[in-house]
């Protein structure tokens, strides 16, 4: 009898082992995927981001931002501003930007604006740093000019070629005033907010003078309207309500000399 009892008491304390050992991973585990969840936790906390200017940023987006950040490279910009403009008369005004190394693309691509235009007075370009993103925006300080559209327009910069603003600006006062033209680089979150540019901006000053219109410049105008197709057809209109009007007085004026003659006709009759 006790022959028996010791196999079955030596399998039962090995059941035990085995049932202790099995729990004593499963708590080990358990602590593992706790110090995952917190080295996450710890990650995700935010910093001062150096390429957004301090501001708080995840260390992912930070990296995001200041990936962004190093993604300069030089450029440079063309526009031709105009150096008079009539009163109430808008203009465009138009800005490439592309890479400094297709410097004779972007100037060429701005003669072709310049001369699909009537031409302008000069085509200015300066070095700029360009990013995977450009801002630019037109200014005018106290409101001299109405500029559409108002505020930073943000374009992705392509891997090869130009990139193209235009704005249209009318002189809405008459005088000498100024026009400040912003070009920067842009860092953009993955909500869609876009920080201040990174760089300070390039600014650029063009004068403008505003004027009201000559008579000159009036019947100007005048002349190249009644060229126009548009012109054509309202002098056009007018020349046949011109004619209709006089064939009605030669017809009206005829009819009162057909009377005439025919009242002394009567009155000769009468008499004979």
């Amino acid at each position: 009898m006790r022959r028996l009892m010791f196999p079955i008491v030596f399998a039962l304390l090995a059941v035990s082992g085995c049932a202790g050992g099995t729990s004593n991973v499963a708590s080990e585990n358990v602590i593992d995927v706790t110090a995952t969840e917190g080295n996450a936790a710890v990650d995700s906390t935010p910093i001062a981001c150096k390429a957004i200017g301090g501001r708080m940023a995840s260390p992912a987006q930070c990296d995001e931002y200041t990936r962004q950040a190093n993604a300069l490279t030089d450029g440079i910009a063309a526009f031709d501003p105009p150096s008079t403009m009539r009163m109430g008369a808008p203009e465009t005004i138009t800005l490439v930007v592309g890479k400094a190394a297709e410097a004779e693309a972007v100037r060429n691509a701005m003669v072709d604006v310049v001369d699909a235009a009537g031409g302008g007075d000069s085509i200015r370009t300066e070095k700029v740093s360009i990013g995977e993103n450009v801002s630019a925006e037109l200014t005018s300080p106290s409101s001299m000019f109405k500029i559409a559209p108002e505020g930073r327009v943000v374009k992705a910069m392509p891997g090869r070629g130009r990139q193209v603003w235009q704005w249209s600006v009318e002189a809405l006062v008459p005088g000498k005033h100024k026009l400040t033209l912003t070009v920067g680089v842009p860092i953009l979150g993955s909500a869609g907010e876009v920080w201040q540019p990174v760089l300070e901006p390039k600014t650029f000053e063009i004068d403008v003078q505003a004027r009201p219109r000559t008579w000159p410049e009036f019947f100007d105008d005048m002349a190249k309207f009644l060229t126009s197709l548009k012109g054509m057809l309202v002098a056009l209109a007018a020349v046949i309500g011109a004619a209709g009007a006089v064939w009605l007085g030669i017809r009206k004026f005829g009819g009162r000399g057909d009377q005439g003659a025919g009242k002394d006709e009567a009155k000769d009759g009468g008499k004979g």
